[in-house]
């Protein structure tokens, strides 16, 4: 079973709106929601959790009543249904979340100023070299934001996250296809872009192609 949902938080703006999902959440959630102190964040924390509730109800789970349970790299999980794989993220205006037979990852991030000494400095020295062999301004920008996404759903498809270094693996895109040199394990990772407003999200897929998976928008009262 592999589903894409997203959702645009701006359609939580709304009082109303806000509280009738912030009580369809479980406890856990709403914790989380309420720790933040910007609102913005708070609407975002919020469309993570109607993702996952999106997902779990495929799986014909009560959301409020589901527990999770998280790895050593604080990577979440459905207790007791080792079947389940789903990963979230959320940034600017969108929330998003997937899941599928195998282990998944997946990053949103609003497309802004490119940060060249972020990518000098943190990414692999390939990826690098191949943004300063695009000379216009604007694909170049674009590049980088694609790899940026590409790198983060694989970094979370791992379920290293952070621990792993955006250095310690190259994601490489001159080729037909999307391929990753990566020394973390031995298994085949995939990989699928989209384009949402002034935004790009891409999702990581082990062993299984991502490549029919299209995204579903949650449609919020």
């Amino acid at each position: 079973m592999e589903h894409i949902f997203i959702l645009n938080i701006n359609q939580l703006k709304d009082e109303g709106t806000f509280r009738y999902y912030f009580n369809e959440m479980s406890r856990e959630r709403q914790d989380k929601i309420t720790q933040h102190k910007m609102e913005s964040d708070r609407r975002r924390s919020l469309g993570a959790g109607i993702a996952l509730n999106a997902i779990l109800k495929q799986y014909g789970l009560n959301p409020r009543e589901t527990r999770l349970e998280y790895g050593t790299n604080g990577k979440a999980s459905v207790a007791g249904r080792p079947d389940i794989h789903f990963n979230l993220t959320h940034s600017g205006d969108f929330a998003a979340g997937v899941c599928g037979v195998g282990p998944v990852g997946i990053d949103v991030e609003t497309v802004g100023v490119m940060k060249e000494k972020t990518a000098r400095r943190f990414f692999h020295e390939g990826e690098y070299r191949y943004l300063e062999k695009i000379e216009d301004e604007e694909s170049r920008r674009e590049a980088f934001f694609r790899l940026w996404v590409l790198k983060e759903s694989f970094m979370k498809v791992t379920g290293l996250g952070m621990r792993l270094p955006l250095n310690a693996f190259e994601i490489r895109l001159d080729g037909r296809e999307i391929e990753v040199d990566q020394t973390v394990d031995d298994r085949h990772y995939y990989f699928k872009e989209f384009a949402q407003e002034n935004s790009r999200m891409a999702v990581c897929s082990a062993d299984l192609s991502p490549a029919s998976w299209e995204p579903a928008w949650i449609p919020l009262l």
